[in-house]
């Protein structure tokens, strides 16, 4: 019995040890790009529209060897938050919007949903929700471009450019393990 309890008492701290390690090789990364949504008239109300971002150069190679990983090691790559933030007009705010999906695109790979709102109604920023994919095939790419698909349920007589704000968490294997 002491056998089995003495093992133990070595095995957990290894296990807690573990979770550590995994923790260290986890980093953010931050994005920002911004969109304009046009003038919304009452004929296109609750009409989608579908607007693209430039692209986003990744810098990923540089990212990578900051953090001395080895693109092979980084296992996943999640979004781990995005937010809305209108920036002109100023004082302005999301109200004017029912809903807003995101697309992450890249070349050579389909378009991938990562975030919505539904029901939008003044909060700014707006927190989306996230969807729980794998964006590595994504990411490690040299550039990526979102694909912002929204509808109004109101009126609006200006552009509105809407800031997009956005962190990646990168998830390596430790030692390459």
């Amino acid at each position: 019995m002491k056998k089995y309890l003495f093992s133990l008492l070595i095995i957990i701290p290894f296990l807690s040890g573990c979770e550590s390690l995994g923790k260290l090789t986890q980093f953010d990364l931050p994005f920002s790009q911004s969109v304009t949504l046009p003038v919304t008239p009452a004929l296109a109300l609750g009409i989608p529209i579908t607007l693209s971002t430039p692209e986003i150069q990744t810098n990923i190679d540089s990212v990578l060897t900051t953090y001395n990983i080895e693109t092979d090691f980084v296992e996943k790559i999640a979004l781990k938050e995005m937010k809305l933030t209108v920036s002109s007009p100023t004082g302005e705010d999301l109200s004017f919007l029912k809903d807003v999906t995101i697309y992450l695109t890249t070349t050579g790979a389909e378009d991938v949903k990562i975030a919505s709102a539904t029901n939008i109604s003044t909060t700014t920023p707006l927190l989306l929700t996230i969807e729980a994919v794998d964006l590595k095939n994504y990411l490690l790419k040299d550039k990526f471009a979102l694909k912002v698909v929204t509808s109004a349920d109101e009126i609006t007589t200006e552009e509105h450019k809407i800031d997009i704000d956005m962190t990646f968490t990168f998830d390596a294997k430790a030692f390459g393990l």
